[in-house]
């Protein structure tokens, strides 16, 4: 048995420990969070459409578990490499009805942030139903903000809830959903859709060709949904339009990092949306001026959607420049269809909600009581966990009926006494709004597959039968996967993921339509007027907090020439929070080095590497757009209102070259 393999058993054989010794003991569960939604405060009609954008920062500080690969992900996060970020965009119609659309780079949306996040917004007239709060799935942000016991215990290599992340990411998404209400302002809308083709492919298409009889797609059916759907938001002005907002709906799994690459696998990133979302930033702002525009890429139907990345399958190509690769080109083409669009305010918002329990004896009959099944150990056809070939096949799929029918229970008889139904998510909120006859939005609380994405879309035709319709992945909680009937039989990573039994597809699909129905009828929605969560035992991943100190932030002067251009300074120690991290940028000849685009050179792209190397020693790993650079540069490191800590000189040319005359200083 290999090294790493042990090293992967033992993480495994821990995580299983404690869980079973939390399942047992139970002393220190977080006693149940009950959040209430007050009631909303009435908007006054304006008599025009209003729009308004904004995002905020939410780089935490190292020391996260990372979300996504169980335990096979990094315990511990060291640093970042381009920032995260939660974005807002308010909408309201002129008869005073309110939407606002929220991105997060996160790996999956939380019940109870969705839940705590619209009660805080009461009074400006936002609650569950018109607040649409959604992740990117990428594979590299932080975990422990669930509402359910379950994803707190298994989606990360350290188990447990922890309060403060959870407050970490409120309130700065209660931030950027105030400050995009505030910027609220008279606005246009439009929406395309374009192919983006190569990027994205079925990992999993012997499953999904059993949709079909016989077991063969028809010609010229796309295996994955190659659509881009855009939504344009203009600033509408006596002077003219300008863009504020872009948001787009895309279906690829956020792993093009994958788990093995040093130099992004114990880093948060936004891996492909979150390099997207950058790199059509600063096109936009190029093109049209608009240096305040915010972009949110979120996901679409992607349960089974992998990204294309070079050398699958036969290599094992995925990293950081995978992430830029496919981010610029899903960048390139948004940015493409953006720029067609025209923008119209005659819109009107409508709203389908419904928060359906689907645990406990209110649940639908159609579901079945949650099971893990053993494919969901094994990993997914193009990530296998080390336990693939450990298992035989017949041990993966032979189930022994029921609800579940073909699932095989994961552990056998221990999942019984380690798991309960209560540990699962509990309630599954469904959302439909539609943005005039523009564009169409389902909004599933998990990770639906192509084909389920497409029962959708058709169910939802019958009743918008103008417009775009676009299905959203990981909106406003986290439910697992969801794939369709005959997907489930083949019992896939996919199938065996899809915890609530083989007609979980078809349950979501008649309530996307119902949703659809009620909100074309101009039905009133509400959502119960609290809810309540279960996160399970309590952690504190970031230790004892004590407030930062910049002004003991130092810098170590010199700077390094390898494969990249490092700078050191002591900064944000252990156990240490500040609002937010520290900005990193490059001058040169006194003055900001700007990129390709003219924009500022910062910690915002994935060119540069961020992260604390010691207790206080902090490193950036910088590989300049373009070389030679024949200007003297230095590292800026800024501290809000102080001083920024400054690098010694250096030109970026092929070989490290510091003009003559440096000294140390600050």
């Amino acid at each position: 048995m290999s090294r790493a393999l042990v090293r992967a058993f033992r993480r495994q054989h821990l995580l299983l420990c404690t869980m079973v010794a939390s399942a047992t003991v139970g002393c220190s569960n977080v006693p149940p969070i009950v959040v209430t939604q007050p009631p909303l405060t009435p908007i006054q009609a304006s008599g025009t459409f209003r729009a308004g954008a904004a995002e905020v920062d939410i780089t935490p500080p190292p020391g996260l578990p990372i979300w996504g690969s169980s335990s096979e992900a990094s315990p511990k996060a060291i640093g970042y490499r381009g920032r995260l970020f939660v974005r807002a965009i308010a909408l309201e119609d002129a008869y005073g009805k309110r939407l606002v659309l929220v991105q997060a780079d996160l790996g999956a949306m939380s019940g109870l942030l969705h839940r705590q996040v619209a009660s805080e917004l009461a009074n400006l007239g936002i609650g569950p139903d018109n607040l649409f709060m959604a992740a990117t799935h990428t594979h590299a942000a932080p975990a422990g903000y669930f509402g359910s016991r379950f994803y707190n215990t298994w989606a990360a290599a350290r188990p447990g809830f922890d309060e403060e992340v959870l407050k970490w990411l409120r309130e700065r998404a209660i931030k950027a959903v105030t400050s995009a209400i505030e910027r609220l302002g008279p606005a246009a809308v439009g929406a395309t859709a374009v192919r983006v083709e190569d990027i994205s492919r079925n990992r999993s298409r012997v499953a999904w060709e059993q949709n079909f009889s016989p077991h063969v797609a028809p010609a010229g059916r796309d295996d994955v949904d190659r659509n881009l759907y855009l939504l344009r938001v203009d600033r509408v002005a006596p002077s003219g339009k300008t863009p504020i907002a872009f948001f787009g709906v895309f279906a690829v799994h956020g792993t093009a990092a994958g788990l093995k690459n040093p130099n992004t696998r114990n880093l948060y990133h936004g891996d492909i949306q979150g390099a997207a979302a950058e790199s059509l930033r600063r096109q936009l702002i190029k093109a049209f001026g608009a240096r305040d525009v915010v972009v949110a890429f979120v996901n679409g139907a992607e349960g089974d959607v992998s990204p294309n990345w070079n050398g699958f399958p036969i290599g094992d190509h995925q990293g950081p420049d995978e992430v830029d690769r496919i981010g610029n080109v899903l960048a390139a083409q948004a940015f493409n269809g953006f720029a067609s669009i025209d923008t119209g305010s005659d819109i009107r918002l409508e709203v389908g909600y419904e928060e359906v329990p689907i645990v406990g004896p209110n649940k639908p009959a159609e579901l079945c009581d949650p099971m893990v099944g053993v494919p969901s150990m094994v990993g997914a056809e193009d990530a296998r966990s080390f336990l693939y070939g450990i298992l035989c096949e017949e041990q993966i799929r032979k189930g022994s009926g029921g609800c579940q029918g073909p699932k095989k229970e994961a552990l056998g008889f221990i999942q019984n006494l380690i798991l309960k139904s209560d540990d699962f998510t509990r309630v599954a909120p469904i959302q439909f709004f539609g943005i005039g006859d523009v564009l169409h939005l389902a909004a599933l609380p998990g990770e639906p597959t192509t084909e389920t994405g497409e029962a959708i879309r058709k169910a939802v035709r019958t009743i918008a039968p103008e417009g775009l319709i676009a299905v959203v992945a990981h909106s406003n909680e986290y439910v697992g996967y969801v794939a369709t009937k005959p997907e489930y039989e083949v019992q896939n990573y996919e199938g065996g993921s899809t915890l609530y039994g083989p007609d979980e597809s078809g349950f979501f699909v008649a309530k996307s339509r119902a949703l659809a129905r009620s909100a074309a009828s101009g039905l009133t929605s509400s959502s119960p007027p609290s809810q309540s969560f279960f996160p399970g035992p309590a952690a504190h991943f970031w230790g004892s907090a004590s407030s930062c100190r910049p002004e003991l932030w130092a810098s170590l002067w010199e700077v390094i020439s390898g494969d990249d251009y490092v700078f050191r300074w002591t900064g944000l120690k252990a156990g240490e929070r500040c609002s937010a991290l520290p900005t990193i940028t490059v001058f040169c000849n006194g003055t900001p080095l700007l990129d390709s685009l003219g924009l500022p050179e910062d910690d915002r792209t994935g060119r540069m590497r961020v992260y604390r190397s010691d207790s206080s020693i902090w490193e950036v790993h910088w590989k300049p757009e373009r070389m030679p650079i024949e200007k003297a540069c230095e590292f800026r490191v800024w501290r809000d209102s102080l001083p920024p800590l400054k690098s010694q000189p250096f030109q970026p040319t092929s070989e490290l070259v510091l003009p003559p005359n440096t000294h140390k200083g600050l």
